[in-house]
């Protein structure tokens, strides 16, 4: 995952809009042939699949000028995510990266984008709600965010909350959480999930009323295999979570999260959540 510490600094005090541009994202033509492949495929592997509305991100972060979001579906994102699997020498490669893992800029790709959202759960008792990933997901097995999965067209209002909204909604449905359960929120980062087309993840940390003894009382969804919670405790030694060369979850979590069952979003929600901490 691809992140710049300033830009996640920023985002925390940004009173940046968020405005829908006209229209809907189509796949350029030079990758129609890919996206038949892909959509096959996957469809193969979930015949329960469907192409749902999403929201692509189409400016940069840097500057105080509004997000510009665009309507666009999830078979588009299939086709870019499939891109990074592609040779750095592919030509069509470099709708991704100039072959030299730099990323092109939302503002100017052509590709779909789709917007990321997750947040990690903290309950008032201070330990963590992770989500174990069901048979159904791309990662069974591995702890998670306690909510994450694409921005909604519904999540959207006209500021940075938009991001909030959508993983909250997810922290819902997939640990059965109520909206009374929620104290407050706040995005923590923001990054570019290269081995997914580039797409944008923003990530936030949310404190819950509950304990971590209501939580275990929760009733997960089918993509959830169980919803377990772990220690969030941050050593008085770390000072600089994005630097630190072991798996920031594990370490929080003192080691009740093995280093091999964290996905990548959980350990870059984490390492987020805890800059947040360190800021404070």
């Amino acid at each position: 995952m691809h992140t710049d510490v300033s830009v996640n600094s920023s985002l925390r005090s940004s009173l940046r809009e968020v405005r829908l541009s006209d229209g809907t994202y189509a796949v350029p033509n030079v990758l129609d042939g890919l996206l038949s492949s892909v959509v096959a495929e996957a469809l193969e592997r979930d015949p329960n699949l469907f192409n749902g509305e999403c929201v692509r991100l189409c400016s940069d972060m840097d500057g105080n000028d509004p997000f510009i979001i665009q309507r666009a579906h999830y078979f588009d994102g299939l086709c870019s995510n499939r891109l990074s699997r592609l040779d750095k020498t592919d030509p069509i490669r470099r709708l991704l990266d100039d072959g030299q893992d730099n990323l092109v800029p939302f503002s100017r790709s052509v590709l779909a984008n789709i917007v990321g959202t997750s947040t990690l759960a903290i309950t008032r008792d201070e330990k963590m709600v992770i989500p174990i990933q069901g048979r159904t997901v791309s990662s069974p097995g591995l702890c998670a965010p306690s909510g994450s999965g694409s921005l909604d067209i519904g999540d959207v209002i006209e500021d940075l909350g938009s991001f909030i909204n959508g993983a909250v909604r997810e922290m819902r449905e997939e640990c059965g959480l109520t909206d009374d359960a929620v104290l407050s929120s706040q995005l923590s980062g923001m990054g570019r999930w290269v081995e997914h087309g580039g797409k944008p993840e923003f990530s936030s940390l949310t404190f819950l009323k509950v304990s971590s003894d209501d939580v275990s009382s929760f009733t997960a969804d089918a993509w959830t295999h169980k919803v377990i919670s772990a220690p969030f405790r941050v050593p008085a030694d770390l000072h600089d979570s994005w630097a630190y060369s072991g798996s920031v979850a594990t370490l929080v979590s003192m080691g009740e999260i093995p280093e091999e069952l964290v996905s990548l979003p959980l350990e870059f929600t984490v390492r987020a959540a805890v800059a947040v901490m360190l800021e404070s």
